[in-house]
């Protein structure tokens, strides 16, 4: 990556939040008061520790794993030859109204991630519109904006999304609180996406599609592409569904009670399917390792139905791999300061005393002051349920009855901060993917974040005044 500024700026994250343990003690809530513990100061052997550690932790290996796993199925998809003929005949289809496509493309990724809230399952397509949006001619920022940026808007204004919106149903207790605040905020943020996705597409940032992506013109294959979109999309369909927390967000049971019916069933008092299926959760409940294996199923499938070689098989993995690896290295990076966060014996960080220290400017609740912890933590929680976790106690205990505001604050300053902090994976895995410099993504995805900061304001301003 050029200049290699993404890097310097998570290290000297890192090294920020390090020197911050120094001067800053650790403490936690306790029934919505303060407890002040000693500091824990992080030495220098452990900033060479906690990378390693970090290395070894099951969220960066799913992640990483993940990654690699889409990468291998796109090099995969590249070796049989009809990938590349039909992503061409689609760009050859816009190609005299490629804005409508792009216009397409952001509108998919933000609608499924406000609705699903799955951003690695989200992931896996990005390859596949940003390969058209480059052979339709448009650059680098505009191809991150409309796909990854997408995704991240699509968290920003999460609707039904268990992961965002789902999990603000431990503050609010019902998935439908302040829905039409939300619903609103998404016409909002995606009115501004859609504006600057279009301004940037005029942008002179020539980048040819194989320059990033597993992607050759030289390979093509004169086989049909029907069995490729079939078992893709089937495949991927199956996934999605199975990912969507179903019975905790719409109360629909259907799935859970139909996979548990198939897995306890008896064939001569012997669960012969239960046996089959083995550990897997239940469907409707599936985790990002479901994900991985239906990624390793999905590319062998594929292989198979091509007749793919062994060593042709063999040879796209490794092209995979030593693409998607430099992505992996950057994930790891940008997970050392969540690693050093929930390392602590007794969950005591440096960030209850932060946030403490701006409650007490005030009096009771103060929005602007809840948005700058929301937005503060955001850096130091790169994953939103441990966010709402290192909140929970001062928002229930002191701040009950403004809880859906504590809710909408919490999710817009979080969606805001991952489009720049550097410890937001998502944003870590699209900028090193489409390899975009950090300082050159601040400087374009300015016009978005002054929008959409924008829209905060009018819809919490909505909220407290209606």
């Amino acid at each position: 990556m050029k200049k290699r500024t993404l890097l310097k700026t998570i290290m000297i994250a890192v090294l920020v939040y390090a020197v911050l343990t120094w001067i800053i003690p650790t403490g936690y809530f306790d029934g919505g008061k303060y407890v002040q513990l000693d500091k824990l100061p992080v030495g220098l052997f452990d900033l060479i520790r906690y990378p390693i550690i970090t290395m070894t932790t099951p969220l960066f290996l799913l992640t990483g794993g993940v990654v690699i796993l889409i990468g291998v199925l796109y090099s995969v998809l590249n070796k049989i030859g009809v990938y590349q003929v039909y992503v061409e005949k689609i760009a050859k289809r816009f190609k005299g109204n490629k804005q409508l496509f792009l216009i397409i493309t952001t509108c998919i990724f933000m609608v499924l991630s406000s609705l699903t809230a799955l951003d690695l399952p989200l992931l896996v397509f990005v390859p596949f519109f940003a390969t058209i949006l480059f052979i339709l001619g448009y650059g680098r920022f505009t191809a991150m904006l409309s796909t990854v940026g997408a995704i991240l808007a699509g968290n920003f204004a999460s609707t039904y999304g268990f992961n965002i919106a789902g999990y603000i149903t431990y503050y609010t207790g019902n998935i439908n609180d302040a829905i039409w605040y939300r619903l609103g905020l998404f016409v909002l943020i995606l009115g501004a996406l859609l504006f600057v996705v279009l301004k940037s597409s005029n942008a002179k940032d020539k980048v040819r599609a194989n320059e990033i992506m597993l992607y050759e013109k030289e390979e093509k294959a004169k086989k049909s592409v029907i069995p490729m979109l079939i078992i893709v999309g089937v495949c991927m369909l199956i996934t999605i569904i199975g990912m969507i927390n179903w019975s905790e967000v719409f109360k629909i049971n259907i799935f859970g009670e139909a996979f548990s019916n198939i897995k306890n069933f008896k064939i001569d008092d012997y669960p012969l399917f239960g046996n089959l299926i083995g550990s897997m959760y239940a469907y409707g409940s599936w985790t990002n390792y479901e994900l991985a294996m239906m990624l390793v199923i999905t590319t062998l499938i594929v292989a198979l139905a091509y007749k793919l070689s062994f060593d042709d098989l063999v040879d796209a993995t490794k092209r995979g791999v030593k693409k998607m690896l430099p992505i992996v290295f950057y994930i790891l990076m940008a997970n050392v300061i969540f690693l050093i966060l929930n390392t602590s014996s007794n969950g005591a960080t440096i960030f209850p005393t932060i946030a403490n220290a701006l409650f007490e400017l005030v009096d009771g609740f103060n929005g602007i002051i809840f948005g700058i912890v929301s937005f503060i933590g955001s850096f130091f929680f790169n994953d939103f349920p441990y966010l709402l976790g290192a909140l929970y106690d001062p928002a229930i205990s002191n701040y009950a009855s403004d809880i859906s505001v504590i809710g909408m604050l919490m999710q817009t300053m979080y969606g805001l901060a991952q489009f720049i902090a550097p410890t937001g994976i998502l944003l870590v895995i699209g900028l090193t993917y489409f390899d975009i410099p950090y300082d050159k993504w601040l400087k374009q995805i300015f016009k978005f974040i002054l929008l959409a900061f924008l829209a905060i304001v009018i819809i919490v301003l909505l909220m407290i005044l209606i």
